[in-house]
């Protein structure tokens, strides 16, 4: 292989691991505690009302929300988003909904201190 290609493939490595690592360093928690007042529909899956412990994770490339309901009717989520960056950090937790009727629709998360929009 000439240092051409050598130098091409190192820089790509680079590059991906520059973008999974500003990704991470975009979400700067290992948990945070959300309340749904309201059970709310992501995608196909439905959100029962109740306190949840969200953590992050990556699968690949593909950033994942993982929602643990909490108390005994204990049962886990996980929730496919896309990461949207924010001007600044937030400053406050916020839960954004459209309504399809009179069904809730959670569209997405931000949480406080984060630079994403968590979009499902």
């Amino acid at each position: 292989m000439s240092y051409r290609k050598i130098a091409i493939v190192l820089a790509i490595v680079s590059l991906v691991g520059l973008a999974a690592w500003a990704d991470d360093a975009m979400v700067s928690w290992k948990s945070k505690d959300l309340k749904l007042d309201e059970g709310a529909r992501v995608g196909s899956t439905l959100l029962p009302a109740g306190e949840y412990k969200v953590t992050h994770e990556m699968e690949g490339t593909k950033h994942i929300l993982v929602m643990t309901l909490a108390g005994r009717d204990k049962q886990t989520f996980r929730l496919p988003c896309a990461m949207q960056p924010l001007p600044k950090a937030a400053t406050q937790t916020e839960q954004h909904y459209r309504y399809e009727g009179k069904e809730k629709i959670l569209v997405g998360l931000m949480f406080q201190g984060d630079k994403v929009f968590h979009a499902f």
